[in-house]
């Protein structure tokens, strides 16, 4: 609002909102002059315009808010300090900070799938976790399954393992001559449940027997905002694995393309030296721990604004030793009285790393976190149904982010983020791509990341052409200890790793606000903020553990 030299108070007698000291205190005028000489807002201050008086009330301007003020009413005189307004102009970048959201976008193919995300469908979703992560269940009985095929009017389907299973009964009394057709009635009864059991929607649910901790994450899904919700984004990684990174070349452009497995469109025009170019780059993924790493072309992306605040861009601000409530504004209403959010979706170039599981865990073991559960790599349950398990909740504004125990949720979480930093860094330097240009996207349970183009503006292939220049100049300088240093030096290292001269990117870029960043995680060193049980210790960096093994 613009200045004035009235202050808003509450009227107890009238009970309204009223604007006091409209008047001069000394000749009773009415017109002031705003002296604005002070290059500080909060110094302007207001005086009479009356040549012959010329008093001035205040050496500095200030207002309280009309909002907390009509709020507090008969309290208002107690709770100054809590209704005054901040002087800020209206013409700096900080005036407010936009209240967004995002989402991954799926054809319509996957909209089924993402159904199981609705709160009436936790039992499909505790289904779709169970087969994810590959957790064991009870057999389906043949009762069980005819009961689903009638229901769903498949007799036909039911018909054909019938048919199987008396060609298996009888083949078992013809003795060893028989042995192959047994063999096959087997195998065809095996695809025909697999079928039905991993089909979209399945015609028969398969039976799920979930650890008690998974349950009962399933039960505090509450406690999780969206972009953190590791079921969420489970299901958002599957979704993104079946429309994109396991889809079907087009001609000779795939929708994902690995940069070990080049298509006909990145590839060197010469089969020799593309062979050289995907073996060099095997060699650097291997060392960089990564077990898969590519290019998605089309990066499907919705991004709503839906209000804004003025002083921070949490609910509560602490301000002279007290929290403070920050105001959420809606935009202003349309002439129908419809308030607007605003939408973008893009699909531009993106970069896809999913990390090596057996790397990830040697790594936590080196770390030495504290609650980190029991995995082999032989093992049928995948690492990140283990890390399920002992998942956290951060908070929408990371209220719950406390400096506490070594956790391995927090660590895995730690270490994507992290490594999305430092590759977004990487791609800005070689591409020229600001990056505030660039979003990132975490898929926690599946040790994965996407670092994306986020731009309205023409593709024009930015990340492709990075690949076709630079290629395998690009993952190496990810090896050097440049990458991973920091011009602050000693200073940033001791306070958690993480500053605006290293690994910290734009506010609007980063799907964390910042948080849970450290480049020791990646190159070892003091531990990050949040764990409380290495403080004053030297953790192992992945990278590290990772080479550490490789020599061996």
């Amino acid at each position: 609002m613009p200045a004035t030299p009235g202050r808003w108070e509450w009227d107890d007698r009238k009970n309204v909102l009223r604007l006091y000291g409209e008047e001069c205190s000394v000749c009773g005028k009415r017109d002031f002059k705003l002296n604005a000489n002070s290059p500080r807002i909060g110094q302007w201050h207001f005086y009479c315009a009356n040549p012959t008086c010329g008093h001035k009330g205040s050496d500095e301007w200030r207002q309280n808010d009309q909002f907390t003020t009509e709020v507090f009413r008969d309290n208002a005189g107690k709770r100054v300090s809590e209704r005054r307004m901040e002087p800020i102009s209206y013409r700096a970048s900080s005036a407010y900070y936009s209240q967004s959201e995002q989402f991954v976008l799926f054809p319509e193919s996957e909209h089924q799938l993402m159904t199981v995300l609705e709160p009436q469908r936790q039992s499909e979703l505790a289904t779709f976790i169970g087969k994810q992560f590959r957790f064991g269940g009870g057999e389906l009985t043949p009762d069980e399954m005819k009961a689903a095929l009638l229901a769903a009017g498949k007799a036909s389907e039911w018909e054909s393992y019938e048919s199987f299973q008396r060609m298996n009964d009888l083949s078992r009394g013809m003795g060893d001559k028989a042995k192959a057709m047994q063999e096959m009635a087997e195998r065809e009864l095996r695809k025909l449940v697999d079928r039905w059991t991993t089909s979209d929607p399945p015609l028969v649910r398969p039976q799920v027997d979930l650890p008690p901790a998974i349950n009962a994450q399933l039960a505090a899904r509450s406690e999780y905002t969206s972009r953190f919700d590791p079921f969420v984004l489970a299901v958002e990684h599957e979704a993104l694995n079946r429309g994109k990174l396991s889809a079907p070349a087009d001609g000779g452009r795939s929708k994902f393309v690995r940069f070990n497995h080049l298509d006909n469109d990145l590839a060197p025009k010469d089969t020799n030296d593309k062979a050289a170019q995907e073996a060099q780059t095997q060699q650097l993924i291997n060392k960089l721990g990564i077990a898969d790493l590519g290019l998605i072309r089309e990066f499907d992306l919705c991004r709503f604004t839906h209000g804004y605040t003025r002083v921070s861009a949490t609910p509560t601000l602490e301000k002279r030793s007290q929290l403070m409530p920050v105001r959420l504004r809606l935009f202003e209403p349309l002439r129908n009285g419809k308030r607007p959010i605003y939408v973008v979706t893009q699909a531009n170039e993106a970069l896809y790393t999913r990390l090596d599981p057996s790397a990830v865990y040697k790594w936590l073991c080196a770390v030495g976190v504290v609650d980190l559960p029991d995995w082999d790599e032989s093992a049928s349950v995948k690492l990140g149904g283990k890390i399920l398990e002992v998942a956290q909740p951060f908070g929408r504004y990371f209220s719950l982010l406390k400096a506490g125990d070594a956790a391995t949720y927090r660590y895995v979480y730690t270490l994507l983020h992290t490594y999305a930093h430092v590759l977004m860094k990487n791609v800005a330097e070689l591409s020229g791509l600001d990056l505030g240009s660039m979003g990132e996207y975490i898929f926690p349970l599946d040790l994965a990341f996407v670092v994306y183009r986020n731009g309205t503006t023409m593709d024009l292939g930015n990340l492709s052409s990075l690949w076709r220049n630079e290629n395998n100049r690009f993952l190496s300088r990810l090896l050097e200890a440049s990458s991973h240093r920091c011009n602050s030096g000693r200073l940033c290292d001791t306070a958690g790793g993480a500053c605006p001269d290293c690994i910290m990117i734009p506010e609007t870029s980063c799907v964390a606000q910042n948080q849970l960043l450290s480049r020791a995680v990646l190159k070892g060193g003091p531990p990050p903020r949040e764990d409380a049980t290495h403080k004053g210790k030297r953790i192992p960096g992945f990278l590290e553990v990772v080479n550490a093994c490789n020599a061996h």
